[in-house]
């Protein structure tokens, strides 16, 4: 809470039309502080490299390929004026980008499907 009403109050000398965006980047800064303490205290445990931890590679390669689709879905919607608009557009260029980028990776692919039949089959109280 102190990171976000700083930043809020750091934001609002410096950038006043940003300031509402302390909470957001504090919340952000406090997950993956909290993330590399965790990772950080689970490899100490375990007494493994953080290299063998997870699959970084993987992550990575996701990583990048979400980062690709939002920035195209944002590209392409950055002339609309209708927030609405902007949403669904958006949704369905990330969503085919992304499509196109599972095409290449077996194993990826095989896990978002995983992912959308666990939701499906939540969804319907299964």
């Amino acid at each position: 809470m102190a990171l976000g009403i700083g930043l809020v109050h750091l934001l609002n000398t410096r950038a006043p039309d940003w300031a509402f965006l302390g909470p957001a980047l504090a919340a952000v800064t406090a997950t993956w502080v909290q993330v590399i303490v965790l990772v950080g205290a689970i490899a100490r445990q375990l007494e493994w490299r953080w290299r063998l931890l997870l699959p970084w590679t993987r992550l990575l390669r996701l990583t990048v390929s979400s980062a690709t689709a939002s920035a195209t879905a944002f590209a392409v919607t950055a002339g609309l004026a209708q927030p609405g608009v902007r949403l669904v557009v958006g949704a369905a260029v990330f969503a085919a980008f992304s499509g196109v980028l599972l095409r290449f990776s077996d194993q990826d692919r095989a896990e978002v499907t995983a992912v959308l039949r666990s939701l499906r089959g939540s969804a319907s109280g299964g």
